[in-house]
């Protein structure tokens, strides 16, 4: 919606780069936040997490982004 209402940036690219910017942060925003990340993004997470802990030696590595999960979740849902 943002992008239909938002001037279009014809031959700036300036312009076009900020534009680009509000959208990578309006995207990280929506996805790493509220409703989205407890039931979309977090669950995709601990699913490749669990895959990774199937395997050997990779399995360390997804036993450690797992103990930085509830991290996540507190810096995210911190009241500022």
């Amino acid at each position: 919606m943002a992008r239909r209402m938002r001037a279009p940036a014809g031959d700036s690219t300036l312009l076009a780069d900020h534009y680009a910017q509000l959208d990578r942060r309006m995207a990280s925003r929506f996805f790493l936040q509220g409703p989205m990340w407890i039931g979309w993004t977090r669950p995709k997470i601990v699913r490749v997490i669990k895959a990774l802990e199937r395997i050997p030696l990779i399995g360390l590595a997804g036993e450690l982004i797992r103990g930085y999960l509830p991290l996540a979740d507190s810096y995210l849902y911190t009241v500022t």
